[in-house]
């Protein structure tokens, strides 16, 4: 699985203005996520990414502890 590295100033905005989504493909999950990106218009870019179940599985409990420790911080914890 490749990796996606940004350089330079940042080509999106922190908080997407549409909600990612995963679903299933072929045997495969397939992450959709939203960037907008400068010159690009209003209309946010659409980027998909597939990865195994596996993949995914590890996905959801990073993002799982990330968003536990988010929530700590906006409670003051």
């Amino acid at each position: 699985m490749g990796e996606i590295t940004y350089q330079g100033d940042q080509p999106f905005r922190v908080m997407p203005a549409r909600p990612s989504t995963a679903r299933v493909s072929l045997r495969a999950v397939e992450l959709t996520v939203f960037a907008s990106v400068a010159g690009k218009g209003p209309t946010d870019v659409q980027i998909q990414v597939p990865m195994s179940h596996e993949e995914a599985h590890q996905l959801a409990a990073e993002l799982t502890a990330a968003a536990l420790a988010a929530e700590r911080r906006v409670k003051g914890r």
